[in-house]
């Protein structure tokens, strides 16, 4: 962005250009992102491409307030928007799970949301977690399409992957899904609870007994 400083003409033709170039970090844990973003005016928000920010508990209280779009704003078109877990914070991410897969159904203008643990202390286990996180996603999907009435289907599904070896989890947008019958729902979401099951069988080993009997 800086070289839109030299002059401006400069500034004015180049400044949408360099939006979409530029991978926004927002390493200050007392910045608010969605006041600063909305100094921005419309078309120059519909420009950023990519956002990370380094989160704390008070983060994920405050992605709960979202709505339907990234800090709530509807000019955004991110096609990615990533989740560094302060290293030097204690985690306790279970606390935010259903929420998170709440946010995650209706969540419209991002293309990929990552999560980053890192370094840092989550209690039970970053990898435990996504796991939870993926399984309330599905028990939810179920649940809203076949359990209310009148169905209510997600605005946006998910295809989801674990890196072990960069402790990253990925998230990339779908479509929502068709309606079908039960049955063919239940074979065709088979395959997704399979997988699950095969990553819950290598979850990191976490010496704790809590994290494995509830409490």
């Amino acid at each position: 962005m800086s070289p839109l400083l030299a002059c401006r003409q400069l500034y004015l033709d180049g400044r949408i250009p360099a939006l979409k170039r530029t991978h926004f970090l927002v390493t200050n844990l007392y910045i608010n992102i969605q006041e600063r973003l909305s100094r921005f005016s419309g078309r120059q928000l519909g420009a950023l491409r990519s956002i990370a920010f380094v989160a704390d508990s008070r983060h994920f209280r405050a992605m709960k307030t979202w709505g339907d779009y990234p800090f709530g704003n509807t000019a955004l078109k991110l096609d990615s928007l990533t989740v560094v877990l302060h290293e030097t914070s204690h985690h306790y991410l279970f606390d935010f799970t259903a929420d998170i897969a709440k946010l995650l159904r209706q969540l419209q203008g991002v293309r990929r949301v990552v999560f980053v643990r890192n370094r840092a202390y989550v209690k039970g286990a970053f990898k435990t977690w996504c796991n939870r996180l993926i399984g309330i996603i599905m028990k939810i999907d179920h649940y809203e399409r076949y359990d209310v009435q009148p169905p209510n289907p997600e605005q946006t599904w998910w295809a989801w992957k674990f890196d072990d070896e960069a402790e990253m989890f990925c998230l990339d947008a779908l479509s929502s899904k068709k309606m079908v019958d039960e049955e063919t729902y239940m074979q065709q979401i088979k395959p997704l609870v399979d997988e699950l099951m095969t990553s819950i069988e290598s979850e990191e080993w976490n010496p704790d007994p809590r994290t494995r009997n509830g409490t």
